[in-house]
């Protein structure tokens, strides 16, 4: 086991060290001295995890958990969240767009509880429950006191759950109703509010839908503060089950929302015939196919971000909000943004995975008036 000292923060939760190439480090601080166990080696780095911290910095905290850092679920629970979001600003500020259109130091950050606040897990087993370890099939079992992550319901379920053979399991919570791995349900239910309705959302079992149960509606209603005034006519990319059209909808003119699974189109039809609201919806690989964008563009991709096909589309677009789970592709996408003539107006960011490397980010942008894009 090398020993080796700690030199900086990176993306992803990791510290940067050198060992003959660049070694990322999980669960380092920096200045630290530390014993490490390489886990992945590839051509122009390394990954290592700590095996035992020689030469402490002054900030660390013992974790709660007796896993990590093996696990990589989290990557910085030998800190305080203070110091993680502290951490996660200035992460965000080395993104010289997202820099520029949110101005990071000032950003609101949006914050709930920092633990418990998962409603979904995906939990493999192989004899035992447990997770990966980090760049690994090793598994590593649930600890007896469960994830600090997740609420006493599921720790509780996945301690109880009856497992049957090799593989992976998934575990949810909505609104207080447990989602076991043999449910014969499709859908479950969750309900959303704003200032004027109250909502009951079907989402697919095996869909995606925001992790964090404390911050849905912060997140929604910020969303929907964004909307800009006078009804405009809306495209939603990546509109999933409808949530975000369904919950702005009473703001908002003709709305068509775009996804690129079949069975979330079918959901989100659903959705909105349930509630009485108009609009279309339709099933489109929006990497390679995308439609011309209408005044108000509403926007949330997948970690791969928005794709090189949109930017040529938004020639009637005045207005975008756009929600991202990836910093770093948002980034790149700001710059085209910019490129064709749009400029943030506000931003916020949600902490929605605390103890974790990720983030949520909301920005607004509107066209420069006069600029038409290219």
């Amino acid at each position: 086991m090398p020993e080796l000292i700690a030199q900086k923060w990176v993306q992803n939760g990791f510290c940067l060290s050198y060992d003959a190439k660049p070694v990322f480090i999980h669960g380092a601080i920096p200045g630290e001295t530390v014993k490490v166990n390489l886990i992945r080696e590839r051509e122009q780095h390394q990954f290592a995890v700590v095996e035992e911290v020689l030469i402490p910095s002054k900030v660390r905290h013992r974790s709660e958990c007796p896993i990590f850092p093996e696990c990589g679920g989290c990557s910085f629970r030998h800190i305080s969240y203070e110091k993680e979001k502290e951490l996660k600003r200035l992460l965000l500020s080395e993104m010289s767009f997202l820099e520029e259109c949110l101005n990071i130091t000032k950003a609101p950050l949006i914050v709930g509880q920092t633990g418990s606040y998962r409603n979904h897990v995906q939990i493999q087993f192989d004899g035992r429950a447990g997770f990966f370890a980090l760049h690994s099939n090793r598994l590593l079992p649930l600890p007896e006191s469960g994830c600090l992550l997740l609420p006493e319901e599921l720790n509780r379920a996945i301690f109880h759950f009856h497992f049957k053979e090799k593989g992976k399991y998934r575990f949810r919570l909505a609104d207080q109703s447990l989602i076991l791995p043999d449910c014969k349900d499709d859908f479950f239910y969750i309900k959303i509010s704003n200032s004027v309705q109250n909502l009951t959302w079907k989402i697919p079992v095996d869909g995606f839908f925001q992790t964090n149960r404390f911050l849905i509606e912060p997140w929604l209603n910020t969303l929907r503060s964004m909307i800009p005034s006078g009804n405009p006519e809306t495209t939603e990319l990546f509109c999933g089950s409808g949530v975000i059209g369904g919950f702005v909808r009473d703001i908002i003119g003709k709305y068509h929302g775009y996804e690129m699974s079949d069975a979330l189109v079918k959901k989100a039809k659903s959705n909105f015939k349930d509630h009485h609201f108009e609009g279309k919806f339709s099933n489109v690989d929006l990497y390679k196919t995308v439609p011309e964008i209408s005044d108000l563009l509403i926007l949330n991709p997948p970690r791969a971000g928005a794709g090189r096909a949109l930017f040529s589309k938004l020639h009637k677009c005045s207005h975008i909000v756009y929600s991202s789970c990836n910093p770093r592709t948002m980034n790149r996408d700001l710059k085209e943004f910019l490129k064709v003539g749009f400029t943030a107006v506000r931003g916020a960011i949600f902490d929605f995975f605390p103890g974790t490397p990720h983030l949520e980010v909301v920005i607004s942008l509107e066209r420069t008036k006069g600029n038409k894009g290219i």
